[in-house]
């Protein structure tokens, strides 16, 4: 009889690092809208944002901070101490929004690179 466990834990560890790394997205999902809206108004996301409307977004793996004046938004995947799987702590996640003809785009960079980093990117950031 063998056991199971070392070949599920490295799986169940990746689903861990997966779904913490879907939580600053949906933080980032009312910056996005208000970020969007800024950038349509001004007819350019270049220097659109007042960033005084904005606070921090804190969640249990990581926050977000309020948008830079062109709209760009960072977030930040908290300590492994604090709880967050160590493939993904402390990495970074930034969209930057570009004005289209009719409506804004969002891009994704994220410090998560490599083996195995990039693994833990979620689609929304791929």
């Amino acid at each position: 009889q063998t056991c199971a466990l070392p070949i599920l834990l490295p799986a169940y560890n990746d689903y861990v690092a997966k779904s913490q790394t879907s939580e600053p997205f949906t933080l980032m999902e009312g910056t996005k809208t208000a970020v969007a809206e800024a950038c349509q108004v001004a007819g350019s996301c270049t220097g659109a944002v007042t960033t005084t409307n904005f606070q921090t977004a804190v969640g249990k793996y990581s926050s977000v901070a309020a948008p830079s004046a062109d709209g760009q938004v960072v977030a930040t995947m908290y300590a492994a101490a604090s709880g967050v799987n160590t493939g993904i702590a402390n990495a970074t996640f930034t969209i930057t929004p570009v004005l289209g003809s009719a409506s804004v785009v969002w891009s994704c960079a994220s410090s998560l690179t490599g083996t195995p980093g990039a693994k833990f990117i979620p689609k929304a950031c791929s």
